[in-house]
């Protein structure tokens, strides 16, 4: 059972997308670690759930996500008690422009896709660990 916290904590929802291009899985790198994540973004205040995903889709992908579903809700928490993080995630495919993936190609150094075997061996953000172990346990 947590400790109660007289702080008042307001959680932050946030969308993120398990995308697959080309067998694998699309993971980004957000700072200058070597730790990679899914696609995410918060939902900002008045914002719908779905625009939020097609802006993270976009931020990503500039050629879309195609056949999206819902794959499942996360929680967290984050920076002590202080901070609790609801994740809306789904999955989908990369919709691939013109025959190609130039924008994953272009941001080798921020955008990759790893094959199924090599999520084991990346250094992923911690809260991403349990949702492609889901997803790979799943048989997505």
């Amino acid at each position: 059972m947590r400790k109660e916290n007289k702080e008042r904590i307001f959680p932050r929802v946030e969308v993120g997308i398990i995308i697959m291009c080309r067998g694998g899985i699309v993971l980004i790198r957000k700072d200058n670690k070597n730790n990679w994540c899914i696609p995410r973004v918060y939902v900002n205040l008045g914002e719908r759930v779905e625009d939020a995903l097609e802006r993270c889709a976009l931020e990503c992908l500039k050629g879309g996500i195609e056949d999206l579903k819902l794959f499942g809700t996360y929680s967290r928490i984050e920076d002590g008690d202080k901070c609790q993080i609801i994740s809306i995630i789904y999955s989908g495919k990369c919709k691939v422009v013109k025959g190609d993936i130039s924008e994953i190609e272009n941001r080798a150094d921020k955008i990759k896709i790893f094959s199924r075997e090599e999520i084991d061996n990346t250094n992923l953000v911690l809260c991403d660990k349990e949702v492609l172990l889901d997803y790979i346990k799943r048989g997505m």
